[in-house]
């Protein structure tokens, strides 16, 4: 009778525990993410592909540098290839833009001066005729100190992400 009543209390130890950790993934997911998408953009660039395959041709696998020639007009050819389709998926993407908006972006790490310095641009902006203004800001202060005609978009502060 005495191990079975010590069973369940491992259990939920142990679910308790993976309960700790589900939120410490959970808490780390966004920097993991970012991370991930960071070497990525790393990797798909032609310095490091081309590092990578000198690389591999000079120290790693040897018997590789005969066929080098054939790798690196690959690569060149990988590259524009992709340089290219990159470029279609952009022009299908355009977005036009309005010369009458001005989006002004607020930081938090000068305190209220960010704040105070978009509001004086955002007034003098808006002065003209069908001018508007779009402030990003992560300080609750922004509706105080911009013009009411503005348009504020509150952002969570990354600070305290």
């Amino acid at each position: 009778s005495r191990k079975a009543s010590h069973k369940p209390q491992l259990r939920r130890i142990t679910i308790w525990k993976d309960e700790i950790m589900a939120t410490q993934r959970s808490a780390t997911t966004l920097r993991e993410q970012q991370l991930i998408d960071e070497l990525d953009r790393i990797r798909s660039t032609y310095s490091f592909n081309l590092g990578l395959l000198i690389t591999e041709s000079f120290i790693r696998k040897p018997w590789k540098l005969t066929l080098l020639h054939f790798s690196f007009f690959k690569l060149n050819l990988d590259f524009l290839r992709n340089k290219r389709n990159a470029k279609k998926d952009l022009s299908g993407h355009s977005v036009s833009l309005d010369a009458k908006c001005l989006l002004l972006f607020c930081t938090s790490e000068e305190g209220l001066a960010s704040l105070e310095r978009c509001a004086v641009l955002a007034q003098q902006w808006m002065s003209g005729k069908d001018r508007k203004v779009v402030i990003i800001s992560p300080l609750k202060e922004a509706n105080q100190f911009a013009p009411k005609e503005a348009l504020i978009y509150p952002i969570t502060d990354p600070k305290q992400i």
